[in-house]
């Protein structure tokens, strides 16, 4: 699973928040699902900051994995059904 803002003038503001906030929820709702997950560049820290602002967890690193303009790492995120309705359910 995945988001994009392309438009680099509506970046930040929780639009990337409340996408995928949207997105997680529709894709539990709509399947039986037990996880998804998500995959970013380590020097992507506002996505990996948002993932985990909504209860993702960085379940792998792949050293060096991804080149933009510069070598980062691949980061992975995820959460389980569980984790996911306990962590709607506190907020």
């Amino acid at each position: 699973m995945g988001i994009s803002i392309y438009e680099p003038g509506l970046r930040g503001g929780g639009r990337g928040t409340e996408a995928l906030w949207l997105w997680t929820s529709y894709l539990f709702g709509a399947s039986n699902w037990r996880r998804l997950d998500y995959s970013t560049w380590s020097g992507n820290t506002a996505m990996v900051r948002v993932g985990e602002k909504l209860g993702f967890t960085v379940e792998g690193r792949f050293r060096e994995a991804r080149v933009v303009r510069e070598i980062f790492d691949s980061v992975v995120l995820g959460v389980l059904r569980s984790e996911w309705e306990a962590w709607k359910a506190s907020s």
